[in-house]
């Protein structure tokens, strides 16, 4: 199983404190030879650069190792971004080390 970054019990989406604790119940899905932490949230989205919008959804994973580390996520309207979660699930689990 990939390393957890510690940056993970910062998280702060939609509650004060996501923690470790609501992290470890998010489910799990294969990437790069491992399983990681699938996080799925929805809302209104603050990104970086001013993009912003109502009713979006992000989905995430990211593997930590002693050699790299890998961030994927995808953002958009949540019915868009709920019409693509399996392709997105597919994608992650077709990444190679």
């Amino acid at each position: 199983e990939a390393m957890i970054a510690d940056s993970y019990d910062d998280i702060e989406v939609g509650e004060p404190e996501f923690g470790r604790v609501a992290m470890e119940a998010l489910p799990k899905i294969p990437m790069m030879g491992t399983e990681v932490y699938l996080l799925d949230v929805s809302g209104d989205y603050q990104g970086m650069g001013g993009v912003s919008g109502e009713d979006q959804t992000l989905l995430g994973v990211c593997r930590i190792d002693e050699e790299a580390s890998l961030f994927v996520k995808m953002v958009g309207p949540a019915s868009e971004v709920a019409a693509e979660k399996q392709r997105f699930i597919e994608f992650i689990g077709s990444l190679e080390n």
